[in-house]
């Protein structure tokens, strides 16, 4: 990089002139050490790059992403050098991790500017030497400390956490929908999406990583723990790898499950066809089978050894403007009223103590007043906060957004999860 030529050099080229007159009495020695000029100290400016919009869904993205860091010592420079013409410049950056008995390689160039990314986390300390291209001599020298640490959050599960119904374009801004998965459906548009935002701003000096893995339609057995049923390796198995690259797990996963492991689209489509006796005859297996999914991922997660995991309570879509209990409305009128008290009782409700339940066994953190946020916004409320088939179909072209939260909806549960972050544990260095 060319920059002006700085004031140490007119130091450097009166030293030289200076010198001859005293060339006979202290020798070719003395004028070598006069003609080097003592190097102008520099700052050097360090950044960690936040990058928005960008996931780390494997372990490849994950670690290109990570302990990265922008040194630049050009507006130091260009204060010091001014109008005194132009030079071209080397640039020698070492780096020395505290504490540790590491070689870190050095790294040389002519940009004033370096884009480093650090072997490891830890506090660095940092030196660049800055010298002429066709000289030896060091005009510049800066030093600064730096400390590498990235935060990770993860967010797996099914169709409630990949915010199913919400996508990032609609069919009324697209020509087609675009999601951030079209395999998952899943979408910024989504409470675990809205908390990284906020996490992200609130950690804005500090890097920080989404892993973002829910899929709509995936189950304990068949997605997250086990692979998809198309053959997609598991949501965990991926975590497990990036965790064992970064030698720890997340700070924080956020997870929904159970939901498909209790049967959750079966349970409606037997109401809607009225086979209410079979459904509830079954209920007692089918939360036998959920219990048991969950406690298999508990163990699963307690070797992740995540810092935080939160796990939040299932949505009620059975509840009109006024509270009530009520399926006198397009999407629920095939499914008598009782049939639909009866299912608040013996499923939601037991579903929902279920996950807390697994969440004091386990040490998860769960957030059991989302139900609360539908309490008067179901799928027949004046203010419903559920989407209808109707809007799904106008939406993403296709049903499978049906009976799931809309955008505001998300947006209040993101907001839950955030009041039950424990930032002294999550954010432990």
């Amino acid at each position: 990089m060319v920059f002006h030529l700085a004031p140490a050099m007119v130091f450097y080229c009166f030293g030289i002139i200076n010198s001859w007159s005293r060339l006979p009495i202290f020798g070719l020695s003395e004028l070598e050490r006069s003609m080097t000029p003592s190097a102008a100290v520099i700052t050097i400016q360090t950044r960690r790059p936040n990058r928005p919009g960008q996931y780390a869904n494997n372990a490849a993205d994950f670690m290109a992403s990570s302990h990265l860091a922008v040194l630049s010592t050009c507006d130091s420079i260009d204060r010091l050098i001014g109008v005194y013409g132009a030079i071209a410049l080397d640039f020698t950056w070492s780096f020395e991790l505290d504490k540790h008995d590491v070689t870190v390689p050095s790294i040389s160039g002519s940009n004033c500017t370096l884009e480093w990314q650090a072997p490891y986390p830890g506090t660095y300390a940092i030196n660049v030497h800055v010298s002429s291209s066709d000289s030896e001599h060091i005009f510049f020298r800066g030093t600064t400390t730096v400390r590498i640490h990235d935060y990770w959050v993860v967010a797996i599960g099914d169709s409630f956490a990949s915010g199913e119904g919400n996508p990032d374009q609609s069919l009324l801004e697209a020509d087609h929908p675009r999601w951030l998965s079209e395999r998952c459906h899943r979408s910024r548009r989504s409470w675990p999406s809205f908390v990284f935002d906020k996490l992200q701003r609130f950690c804005r000096n500090t890097p920080t990583h989404f892993t973002y893995l829910a899929c709509t339609g995936a189950a304990v057995d068949s997605g997250v723990l086990g692979p998809a049923s198309d053959g997609t390796v598991s949501q965990l198995e991926v975590v497990e790898e990036i965790a064992r690259l970064r030698g720890r797990g997340p700070d924080l996963l956020m997870m929904s499950v159970g939901g498909n492991d209790v049967g959750y689209s079966d349970i409606l489509g037997r109401l809607f066809l009225g086979n209410s006796k079979s459904l509830f005859n079954s209920i007692e297996m089918r939360l036998f089978y959920m219990a048991h999914e969950l406690e298999r991922l508990g163990e699963r997660l307690r070797d992740l050894g995540a810092r935080q995991i939160v796990i939040p309570h299932y949505f009620d879509i059975s509840r009109n403007e006024r509270g009530l209990i009520d399926s006198n409305c397009t999407d629920l009128h095939l499914i008598s009223t009782p049939n639909l008290r009866l299912a608040d009782r013996q499923i939601l409700r037991r579903v929902n103590r279920m996950i807390t339940d697994k969440a004091k066994l386990f040490d998860w953190t769960v957030v059991d007043s989302v139900p609360r946020v539908f309490r008067k916004g179901g799928l027949c409320s004046k203010e419903s906060l559920i989407r209808t088939s109707h809007d799904s179909l106008v939406l993403q072209g296709d049903t499978l957004g049906a009976f799931h939260p809309v955008e505001s909806a998300h947006e209040s549960i993101a907001d839950l999860v955030w009041r039950k972050l424990d930032f002294k544990r999550l954010l432990l260095t």
